[in-house]
C-alpha cells in the first residue's frame, strides 16, 4: 500500500497562514506518522521550518497573492485588482500548472490555507481537498474592488474555487463567509508558548524588574518611525519586522535567539495589528494586547470583537504609533483584570477532521 501523502497550499501574505497551518499539520502527523507532508508555498523553508515540526517536502512556489499591501496596515487596492484581472486571463494555465504538480506528488488529501487554485486542481485530480483558514481571498477582495471593472467575474472564480472544497475549516474568530455552504467551525488555532520572563530579561541584559513589550506588525514589512519614540524608564522594547533603531531600551525581536511565541509569550503586551496569529496566541498565552486598527479590512471586526471577549486588549490610536505615545495606553491595558488564557481547541478538531478525510 503507498504511502499516503497530505499536499498543503499555503498562501505567502505574511505569517498568518503559516501559523494557523502547522500547528494543525504537526497534530495530525502525531496522529499518523506515517504520513508523508508536501507543503507548497512562496515561503522560504527557513520561515516554514520554524512553524513546522514535522518532516516535509517542499514546493517553492505559490499560487495566489492575497492582497497587494503598502505595508501590514494598508492594502494597495488598484494594484491588487489589476494583478486579479491579470490572473483571470492565465486561469486555466494556472489550474494545469496546479494539476501537474499534484500529479508528480501523488496526494491523498489537499489542504490548503487559503489558494484557490489547488482547490480546483484536486477537484480535476480526483483527490479529496480542504480548506482552512479564518478567511478566504473572494471575501476580502471585493470589498475593496467591487467598483472596479471585472471585479464581479473575478469575486465568482473565487467563490467557485472555494466553494469546490469537501469543507472549510474556519477556525474561531473567522469571518462568516455566509457565501459558502461547506464551512465547517472549529475553535482557536494557536501555539503555545513557553513563558518565563526571568529568561528572557537574562538574555536581554534587562533588570528584573523591566517590562518587556513586543512590537510586531507582523510579516508584512510596515517601517515605524521607532527613533522618535519617547524612552520610558523601565520599559523595554522588543522590535519586529521594522528596523530597529542602535538604543538601549529597543532590541530586535529575534536577538534573544528564542522561538518567537516564547519571546511573545514571556512578554508583558504586545503591540500589534489586527491579525489571526498575533490575536489568538495573544488570547492563548493570556498576553495583554494593544492593537492598532486595520481600515477597511474585512476581517477585523471580527478578530477585534473576539479578542476583546477573551483578552486585556485596547484599541490604541495610529498617530500614537507614529509618535510612540503608548505608555498610558499600556498603563490602562496593565491595569485592567487578567483574563485566562483561551484554550486552542481548534488544533485538535481540524485535524480530525482532516484524519476522517485521509481514512485508514
Amino acid at each position: 500500500m503507498r504511502t499516503r501523502t497530505l499536499y498543503v497550499a499555503i498562501t505567502y501574505h505574511g505569517y498568518g497562514h503559516i501559523a494557523q497551518t502547522a500547528p494543525v499539520v504537526n497534530a495530525l502527523c502525531a496522529r499518523r506518522p506515517d504520513l508523508r507532508v508536501v507543503v507548497e508555498s512562496a515561503a522560504p523553508r527557513a520561515v516554514l521550518s520554524k512553524h513546522f515540526h514535522v518532516s516535509f517536502d517542499h514546493v517553492e512556489c505559490g499560487t495566489d497573492f492575497g492582497m497587494v499591501m503598502h505595508d501590514s496596515l494598508n492594502v494597495d487596492a488598484p494594484a491588487s485588482h489589476a494583478r486579479y484581472l491579470a490572473q483571470l486571463v492565465g486561469w486555466e494555465d494556472a489550474i494545469e500548472a496546479s494539476l501537474n504538480r499534484l500529479r508528480r506528488q501523488r496526494p491523498s488529501l489537499l489542504l490548503g490555507n487559503v489558494p484557490y487554485i489547488p482547490l480546483l486542481a484536486a477537484r480535476r485530480y480526483g483527490c479529496p481537498a480542504i480548506a482552512l483558514c479564518s478567511l478566504n481571498w473572494a471575501e476580502i477582495y471585493l470589498p475593496y474592488c467591487a467598483s472596479s471593472q471585472g471585479a464581479a467575474e473575478v469575486h465568482a472564480h473565487l467563490l467557485e474555487a472555494y466553494a469546490s472544497a469537501h469543507a472549510f475549516i474556519r477556525p474561531a474568530p473567522s469571518m462568516p463567509m455566509a457565501s459558502l455552504a461547506n464551512g465547517l467551525g472549529v475553535g482557536p488555532i494557536a501555539r503555545i508558548g513557553r513563558r518565563d520572563p526571568a529568561h528572557l530579561k537574562a538574555c536581554l541584559g534587562l533588570a528584573a524588574g523591566t517590562r518587556v513589550v513586543a512590537v510586531f506588525m507582523g510579516g508584512v514589512p510596515t517601517p515605524l518611525p521607532l527613533a522618535r519614540w519617547p524612552r520610558t524608564e523601565g520599559v523595554h522594547w522588543l522590535v519586529g519586522g521594522s528596523d530597529c533603531p542602535e538604543r538601549p531600551d529597543m532590541t530586535p525581536l529575534d536577538r534573544s535567539g528564542l522561538p518567537y511565541i516564547d519571546i511573545v509569550t514571556s512578554c508583558d503586551a504586545l503591540i500589534t495589528k489586527p491579525g489571526y496569529g498575533g490575536f489568538t496566541e495573544a488570547a492563548c498565552n493570556a498576553i495583554p494586547v494593544l492593537y492598532v486598527e486595520r481600515d477597511g479590512w474585512p476581517e477585523s471586526p471580527h478578530l477585534v470583537d473576539w479578542l476583546t471577549r477573551h483578552a486585556r486588549c485596547l484599541a490604541l490610536d495610529r498617530a500614537a504609533l507614529t509618535t510612540g505615545a503608548v505608555m498610558a495606553r499600556l498603563r490602562q491595558l496593565w491595569a485592567m483584570p487578567s483574563r485566562p488564557a483561551v484554550s486552542p481547541g481548534g488544533i485538535a478538531q481540524a485535524a480530525e477532521r482532516l484524519a476522517a478525510a485521509l481514512g485508514e
